[in-house]
């Protein structure tokens, strides 16, 4: 990769980080910390219909799964970053060791194999499942 490439993915890295460390600060300050009754908005002291508490219990388990998401996502982030910073193979595969596609870098900046690596790993789990 060339500098102007590198760079642009470096920004785009910058610029999902941040758009992804907003959406998951602010559902983390929304009603993670909280418990059913405060983040239902219910002010009185009445016991919720066990379908409602079921259902807040489901929100609340979906969302800590998104935000997980969203954490190991940054991880990826942080770790392409790293590469650039300390020029230390970024845009090559970590599998194989060849360079990555620049189309695929400039699509998913934080990719860590090449489209064969990645094909082979997901066929790899589909046959582990079966």
């Amino acid at each position: 990769m060339n500098k102007k490439e590198l760079a642009t993915c470096r920004e785009k890295l910058i610029s999902l980080k941040k758009e992804i460390q907003n959406k998951l600060y602010g559902e983390k300050g929304g009603t993670f910390g909280l418990n059913t009754r405060d983040s239902s908005g219910d002010i009185s002291a009445m016991p919720q219909h066990l379908a409602d508490i079921g259902t807040d219990n489901f929100d609340r388990d979906f969302n800590l799964d998104i935000a997980q998401g969203k954490s190991n996502l940054l991880q990826l982030i942080d770790a392409a970053l790293a590469k650039i910073d300390q020029k230390d193979k970024y845009g090559f595969c970590e599998a194989c060791v060849k360079e990555i596609n620049k189309n695929r870098l400039m699509a998913v900046p934080y990719v860590r194999l090449c489209i064969g690596c990645q094909e082979e790993k997901e066929k790899n789990k589909e046959e582990e499942v079966e």
